[in-house]
């Protein structure tokens, strides 16, 4: 492994690293209020800062220090710090809370900086004018509800768990952090690579002061010489960000893929007119192509199976958060271990931390919109803007190879009777695809697919031989189509397995993927060891060549849900190279395809 990888990990966002960086996660003040009273709410003077909380850890969970048996309706959060005169004179501060749950309003030091909506994504602000040498107080005021209509994933809409649903997250849960840059500097940095011409293309925003400067944008290698550079002028108009782009090539550059991800370090500089560096941006980047062509998944132009884990994103103790940002790393190392080359990240947009390894260590990732489960205009407007945002964050990674905006319906149940729910299912899409053409999209991962990239289904059957009896029948595109009586499928997927397609949907030779099975232990099946289980149905899908892949139910155990190849503290239930061997045995059978 590259040294600087290490280097990188250690920074908040780890794609997005300027040196100048104060992470303000520890101990701050902490106070509640059972029921947000709006415009009658006490205001940032009178709250009496009673108790202390551990940041970045949700109210709920016992690492937080507050551990709330439920979400209160108002939760504030203060905290002191110093910033140096060198952060702040002559520079422009940026404020950083990677994920607040739900909605979040910013004071620093009595000014309001900022606020947010949505429990997955940044909330970003530039502080500059409020931020000060010396001593400094910054407050959070963040309200949470269990509303429906607004994207909350497996977190429990009661005020326990239940079923597949989970503890609640509320408040702060990523780390908060500022930032130093110079009086211009860049936002919205975005990088795409194409591995058939080597040429990464970035555009940015640039803001500060109005004039000329210069970006610098170099790629280097592990030893931190320069292989490719690139320098162009451009303005920053008064009082308004202005865009700027540029590009670079590299020649014959190495591909990432999830055997040999090959990563290069970028620096894009804003430099002044007399050539001082105003502003410093390290980054990465992977030249990779992913691709669904003639009914197949094609990375870097070469077929691709997928073996992949679901992956819930709890971690005991902190719920969305580790104890340690070591975990995110053995998760990918244990997927890896066991023979899976990816996972699928389910109901949760995963700290870019986590992100981050799976870049550096070669874990496939598709990533999965949190569900909202009330069909309302509020619910649509949450996704249209929320997902937008998740798309922007991670579109830089090479790991994520592909975009899933909903899962099983959830939120979207009555597209069965409402051509209008499926006409939204298909303006996300296209949306999706707008926002990023280089990935494919599943649309409504699991069954009643509407207009997808590739068509997985979800079952949890109660022998090898039904799952059998299952495929047999989906060679039959009369089997595809929607079904009325299949609803109840939904209910009771070890019965019934839900139909493929919406009403009025055609199969048009998608890839067809297993994106769930398994999850023994949470469900009646035959009585048999677990590697017996995870052997025989896994080699079942394998067997059949109307499948590209796979993925098993689940990593590791998840609160109340306890049918992972994993504990949930992450203890192997079975060596891992007996399930290892079991994936490797899949790659045998499908390269016998060929």
């Amino acid at each position: 492994m590259a040294h600087w990888i290490r280097e990188f990990s250690e920074y908040p966002r780890p794609d997005r690293i300027r040196e100048q960086t104060l992470v303000l996660d520890g101990e701050w003040d902490f106070s509640s209020e059972p029921v947000d009273l709006g415009p009658f709410a006490r205001s940032i003077n009178h709250v009496r800062w009673d108790r202390k909380i551990n940041v970045p850890f949700c109210v709920e969970s016992e690492l937080s220090g507050v551990a709330a048996t439920s979400a209160p309706g108002v939760m504030w959060y203060r905290h002191r710090f110093e910033l140096d005169k060198e952060f702040v004179d002559g520079r422009s501060v940026l404020l950083n809370i990677g994920a607040v749950d739900y909605e979040a309003g910013v004071w620093l030091n009595g000014t309001f900086v900022g606020t947010h909506r949505g429990g997955y994504t940044p909330l970003r602000a530039d502080v500059t004018e409020a931020a000060r040498a010396g001593d400094n107080e910054l407050i959070v005021r963040v309200t949470d509800t269990l509303d429906l209509r607004v994207p909350r994933g497996k977190q429990s809409f009661f005020s326990k768990p239940f079923s597949i649903f989970y503890t609640t997250v509320s408040g702060i849960w990523q780390s908060v952090y500022l930032e130093s840059a110079g009086r211009a500097y860049l936002r919205n940095i975005k990088i795409d690579t194409d591995p058939g011409t080597g040429l990464a293309h970035i555009a940015a925003d640039a803001t500060g002061d109005a004039g000329g400067y210069t970006l610098r944008v170099g790629i280097l290698d592990d030893d931190g010489a320069r292989i490719a550079s690139v320098s162009d002028r451009f303005e920053i108009l008064e009082s308004t960000p202005s865009p700027v782009s540029t590009e670079l090539k590299l020649e014959s550059p190495c591909l990432w893929s999830h055997t040999a991800p090959a990563l290069y370090r970028v620096v894009l500089e804003v430099l002044s007119a007399d050539g001082e560096a105003l502003d410093t941006v390290k980054t990465y980047i992977g030249f990779r192509s992913i691709a669904v062509e003639d009914g197949k998944i094609l990375l870097n132009g070469e077929r691709l199976y997928l073996k992949m884990l679901l992956n819930q994103g709890y971690f005991p103790g902190g719920h969305y958060t580790p104890e340690s940002w070591d975990w995110f790393r053995r998760d990918v190392e244990q997927a890896l271990d066991m023979g899976f080359n990816g996972v699928r990240l389910h109901q949760k947009v995963e700290n870019p931390k986590f992100l981050f390894w799976c870049d550096a260590l070669g874990l496939l990732v598709w990533e999965e919109m949190p569900s909202a489960f009330l069909w309302s205009r509020r619910m649509r407007h949450a996704i249209r803007q929320q997902w937008t945002d998740v798309i922007r964050r991670d579109r830089a990674h090479p790991s994520i190879i592909t975009w899933v905006p909903f899962n099983e319906s959830w939120g979207v149940n009555n597209l069965v009777v409402s051509s209008r729910v499926r006409d939204f299912i298909v303006e996300i899409k296209r949306m999706t695809h707008e926002l990023d053409p280089t990935r494919p999209v599943v649309d409504n991962s699991g069954f009643e697919h509407v207009q997808t990239d590739i068509m997985d289904l979800h079952h949890y059957l109660g022998s090898v031989d039904r799952c059998r009896e299952y495929y047999e029948r989906l060679r039959s595109s009369e089997n595809m189509a929607f079904e009325a009586k299949n609803i109840i499928g939904r209910l009771d997927p070890a019965r019934t397995p839900v139909s493929p397609l919406a009403p009025g949907a055609k199969y048009n030779g998608e890839p067809i993927v297993i994106s769930e099975y398994g999850g023994f232990g949470f469900y009646k099946t035959d009585e048999r060891p677990l590697l017996d289980n995870f052997r025989d149905y896994t080699i079942a899908i394998a067997e059949d060549d109307l499948f590209h892949g796979y993925c098993y139910t689940q990593q590791y155990d998840t609160e109340q849900e306890a049918n992972g190849l994993l504990t949930f503290s992450r203890d192997a239930k079975l060596p891992l190279e007996d399930i290892k061997a079991v994936n490797d045995r899949v790659d045998e059978i499908v390269e016998s395809r060929k």
